[in-house]
């Protein structure tokens, strides 16, 4: 669908608004990663229902929930560039809810390099930018473990020592021993076996996201091994006031008090490169299509 798809080593990326992003240092990615990456969606929930993405009947537009489309975004994401896609029914046995994701991403991460972890309301807006690229902007090396984007600066944004908590909608982790080591220090956290006061948030809101960032992170602290992706990259959404306003999911989306918001951004994010192909096959066939004006 997306033949234009930008160079996994490009130098920059311009936005349809004229930002542009450019890369810091030589790209460490050069090659697609292929099938070692794994884009994954996780849910405790029933997705059976009309307008969900497990019902097998032809899919309304019009019903389609929110979280059907986003996944959709991900399923077609992953196709485009060539990555493994999974969507993992998860069992809530010990960790409840959105916690599961923790132990999902742990076990998966066996098979792949990378894993790529998306909420339900997170969405690729330019699907035509391989995620290597975002990988090479980021600054992510070989020693990162984990990668987050920073919260919105609100009052409950920060942990119990005043850092800016790193938001869980949206989680890279990379292949390795002391990652698997990192997962299982938050998989566990709420056992207290390792830090206490944990507990709490096994059941408590913002659970996994704070359970990681009052404690686990802290623990997996050398040099590049958590990168803080930057709230302006992958937090918000357009027109998002919250958080000072600047946070407005410039290359990843995150629809977190805007769920509603989700199918329609879906619609446009595929529907630029549907009307950019229609109008370059029109110009393709411009002196079959267009007639000088003829007197009449």
């Amino acid at each position: 669908m997306f033949r234009d798809s930008l160079p996994i080593t490009a130098e920059r990326f311009v936005s349809p608004t004229g930002k542009v992003y450019s890369l810091k240092d030589q790209p460490r990615f050069t090659e697609s990663l292929g099938k070692d990456l794994l884009i994954l969606d996780v849910e405790t929930r029933p997705l059976h229902g009309n307008g969900q993405i497990l019902n097998g009947r032809p899919l309304n537009l019009d019903d389609a929930t929110f979280d059907t489309m986003s996944r959709l975004d991900h399923y077609m994401y992953a196709r485009t560039h060539g990555y493994d896609y999974k969507l993992v029914k998860a069992c809530e046995v010990d960790l409840k809810g959105s916690y599961t994701k923790v132990p999902a991403m742990q076990k998966l991460l066996r098979d792949y390099k990378f894993v790529v972890f998306l909420d339900g309301d997170t969405l690729f807006p330019y699907p035509h930018i391989p995620f290597e690229w975002l990988m090479n902007l980021w600054g992510i090396t070989n020693e990162t473990l984990i990668a987050m984007p920073e919260d919105v600066n609100e009052a409950w944004s920060y942990d119990s020592r005043g850092g800016l908590i790193l938001n869980s909608g949206f989680i890279v982790v990379q292949q390795s021993a002391r990652t698997h080591e990192l997962l299982d220090a938050w998989a566990t956290c709420p056992q207290e076996t390792r830090y206490h006061g944990c507990a709490k948030y096994k059941d408590d809101w913002p659970k996994e996201q704070y359970t990681f960032s009052n404690w686990v992170r802290y623990d997996f602290n050398r040099s590049e091994e958590v990168i803080a992706i930057p709230c302006t990259h992958a937090m918000g959404y357009p027109g998002a006031t919250h958080g000072g306003d600047i946070c407005h999911g410039e290359l990843m989306t995150h629809y977190t008090t805007a769920k509603g918001e989700t199918s329609a951004a879906v619609q446009r994010s595929i529907m630029q490169y549907i009307i950019r192909e229609v109008h370059r096959q029109f110009h393709h066939e411009y002196d079959e299509v267009v007639l000088d004006e003829v007197e009449g």
